[in-house]
């Protein structure tokens, strides 16, 4: 399922970038009414290959795509200085944000990021 926190992560990105949804569909190859739906959170299940094109029409890597709070804002790097801090972050999370980690950081590996 496509997190919220994914969905908004996109907004914020295109928005903060000063970029329409036309141009970012346009750019990705895709629908301008599916990334509508896509940012609403109105599509739970969205094929890898489309989230891939949308990362890459934002001009991002995987990475910079999923270092973000829970406002869709990215988090520095000192926030991610070293294990111990990820480690302490990882834990104050809900077991399903803890899931939703996990399942990011196993697709991050799988792709070679």
């Amino acid at each position: 399922m496509l997190s919220d926190n994914i969905s908004s992560r996109i907004r914020f990105l295109r928005i903060e970038k000063g970029i329409t949804q036309e141009y970012l569909a346009e750019k990705a190859k895709i629908d301008v009414s599916y990334l509508g739906k896509v940012e609403r959170g109105q599509i739970k299940n969205i094929k890898l290959d489309t989230l891939d094109k949308i990362i890459s029409a934002l001009d991002m890597d995987y990475a910079d795509f999923f270092s973000f709070d829970n406002t869709g804002k990215a988090l520095s790097k000192k926030q991610f200085s070293n294990v111990q801090d990820l480690n302490e972050l990882i834990s104050s999370l809900n077991e399903l944000d803890k899931n939703r980690v996990l399942e990011i950081i196993k697709l991050s590996i799988a792709l070679g990021n």
